[in-house]
């Protein structure tokens, strides 16, 4: 009896190691499959519900004028009408056939499932109507379909391609911050600006006070209305010394980072963007997103 238990014991193990091994070969498809969408696109065709949209149309018909940014599994894109900047979750199962996408958003039940296909440079994606749940069988969008069929080109080069390119000096503003004094820079500085990193955009308030916060903004759906809200990450205080910014911590998110402090030199500046390089050497560029003051 016990030789039959610990047989069905081994067994059980096997199958639950096996299950688990597939899950994660599964994941790291899913993520490899995930690099081949990095980058921004913009819409060189579309077709809805059986309509050809013009080539001069699409920029009008698409809520993102037809341009859409891809970071890791996040689809993110302004619109065009309140020019805000809006984000979508993206997951991807190029196991299947054919490769399927699911398109959601925070907070909103409702999921656009598609399907895709990677084909001489251009991104082809066939989405259904959300309402109805239906994924597309094939990529096209006939009428009575209810769906959209896009083709993608590649706007820039993808992440994986840029990185061949990240020695490469980052372009420098007309306007150069050489001949600027720090008091010149802090009264240029308070406002809100954005920089790029890992995750999307980074957005940090500088005060006239010599404090700052950095924030993130996210998309949500509320009483049926769709607004953004700021979630905070860290704060402290700012300071400039010899074309430096200094950015004392008071909150972070990383306890161990809490109390410290981090130089940022800047390289250039304009009224509405600078470029800097931090503590590790990295270039980087941040752009203004509202009037000082704001």
């Amino acid at each position: 009896m016990n030789g039959c238990i610990r047989r069905r014991t081994i067994v059980g193990l096997f199958l639950l190691i096996s299950n688990i091994a597939g899950a994660m070969a599964g994941l790291a498809e899913d993520v490899a499959e995930l690099k081949l969408f990095q980058g921004s696109w913009v819409v060189v065709k579309l077709v809805e519900d059986g309509k050809v949209i013009s080539s001069d149309q699409i920029s009008e018909v698409l809520p993102s004028g037809g341009r859409v940014e891809i970071v890791d599994n996040s689809l993110l894109f302004v619109d065009v009408d309140s020019g805000r900047r809006r984000a979508r979750t993206i997951s991807v199962n190029a196991t299947e056939y054919p490769s399927t996408i699911d398109i959601t958003t925070a907070d909103d039940p409702e999921v656009s499932r598609g399907i895709y296909q990677f084909d001489k440079g251009q991104l082809i994606v066939c989405i259904g109507d959300p309402s109805t749940q239906v994924r597309p069988s094939e990529l096209s969008a006939p009428k009575g379909s209810d769906a959209i069929l896009m083709v993608l080109q590649r706007s820039r080069p993808s992440n994986d391609e840029q990185k061949k390119e990240s020695t490469a000096p980052v372009a420098r503003p007309a306007a150069t911050a050489e001949a600027l004094a720090d008091a010149q820079i802090q009264k240029m500085l308070p406002g809100v600006w954005r920089m790029p990193d890992q995750r999307g955009y980074l957005h940090i308030r500088f005060r006239e006070n010599g404090t700052f916060s950095t924030f993130r903004v996210y998309e949500e759906l509320r009483v049926f209305r769709r607004v953004f809200v700021e979630t905070p990450i860290s704060s402290g205080s700012w300071e400039v010394h010899d074309g430096r910014i200094q950015a004392n911590l008071a909150t972070s998110p990383d306890p161990g980072r809490t109390g410290s402090s981090h130089l940022f030199t800047i390289k250039a500046m304009t009224s509405t963007e600078f470029v800097f390089v931090d503590g590790l050497g990295r270039s980087n560029k941040a752009t203004r997103e509202v009037p000082i003051g704001k």
